[in-house]
C-alpha cells in the first residue's frame, strides 16, 4: 500500500534509510524534519515499510528495500512524488541501479558527487594555530553574522553536532565554517565547509574542517563522511589531505 508518510512511520523509515545508505547520517529528528518539509510517502507491506519517497521543490528521491525491488514498488513510489515535483525536476542516486531507474523515466546525468571517508582510528590531526586576527569559535559561541556564508540553515539540521561545529572569525566577521552532523552509531558527516572568496588561499576551511576531526575524534566518532562535487578540485585536495579517501561516487541527474 503506497500512503502519505505519518509521523509514526519515522523508525521505519529510518531503518530502511540506513539500510540503503548506510554512510548517511540521519536520525529520527531529521526523518520527521524531512516529513515536514516535504511531501512524502511510504510504501508499507505488512506493517513494515519497504519502500519511502519525497520531493521538495525539485528535488526528488525514493528507495525501496532491496529484498521487494522488481515488484513495481519504486513505480509505484515515483507516481506519487513526481507529480509534485517543480521542473526541471532533479534528482540523485547511488549506484548504476537508481542511474538507470532515473533515466527510463527521462533524467539524464549532470553532475558527480565524491563520497570520501575518514576513518578517525587512522589519523591523529594535529593542533594548528589560526594566522593573525583570525579564531576560531564553536557554533554556539558564535556572535558574528553569517549570512554570507548561508550556514543558518545547514545549521538547523537536529544531527548537527554544536560542539564539534566550528567557525572561523575575523574583524567581526564569520569567514570560514566546517559544520558536523552525527548520530548515535559513531558516524559523523560534514554538512557543510566553506570560505568568503575573499579570505580563500589562508587555509581557514582546513583549519575548521581539523578542529571538527579533532573533536569528533575525541567523543567516539570512528568515521567521518564528506560529499563534494567532482569538480571541486580545492576541497578535494584539502579532504585527501587531512586523510579522507574515496569510497564511491554519487549521480545528480536532471529532466529538462
Amino acid at each position: 500500500m503506497i500512503r502519505p508518510f505519518q509521523p509514526k512511520d519515522a523508525p521505519l523509515v529510518l531503518a530502511l534509510v540506513r539500510e540503503l545508505l548506510p554512510l548517511r547520517v540521519e536520525s529520527e529528528a531529521s526523518v520527521l524534519r524531512i516529513g515536514n518539509a516535504a511531501r512524502c510517502w511510504v510504501a508499507e507491506d505488512g506493517g513494515g515499510v519497504v519502500g519511502f519517497g519525497r520531493v521538495q521543490g525539485r528535488r526528488l528521491w525514493l528507495g525501496v528495500a532491496p529484498a521487494v525491488r522488481g515488484h513495481g514498488i519504486g513505480a509505484a513510489l515515483w507516481a506519487r512524488i513526481e507529480e509534485h515535483a517543480d521542473e526541471p525536476a532533479v534528482c540523485w542516486t547511488d549506484d548504476a541501479a537508481g542511474v538507470a531507474f532515473a533515466e527510463a523515466r527521462g533524467f539524464r546525468p549532470t553532475a558527480t558527487r565524491i563520497i570520501s571517508v575518514l576513518d578517525l582510528a587512522a589519523v591523529d590531526p594535529a593542533e594548528s594555530s589560526p594566522p593573525a586576527g583570525v579564531h576560531l569559535v564553536r557554533w554556539p559561541e558564535l556572535d558574528a553574522p553569517v549570512d554570507e556564508l548561508e550556514a543558518v540553515e545547514r545549521a538547523d539540521s537536529p544531527d548537527l553536532a554544536p560542539q564539534g561545529s566550528f567557525v572561523a572569525v575575523s574583524d567581526g566577521r564569520a569567514v570560514a565554517y566546517a559544520l558536523l552532523t552525527t548520530d548515535e552509531r559513531g558516524l559523523a558527516e560534514n554538512e557543510f565547509t566553506a570560505t568568503l572568496p575573499d579570505c580563500r588561499g589562508r587555509g581557514l576551511a582546513t583549519l575548521c574542517k581539523l578542529a571538527s576531526i579533532r573533536w569528533a575524534k575525541a567523543n567516539g566518532i570512528h568515521t567521518i563522511v564528506a560529499g563534494n562535487d567532482g569538480g571541486n578540485a580545492p576541497m578535494l585536495a584539502i579532504n585527501r589531505k587531512l586523510g579522507y579517501r574515496r569510497h564511491h561516487e554519487r549521480t545528480e541527474l536532471a529532466r529538462t
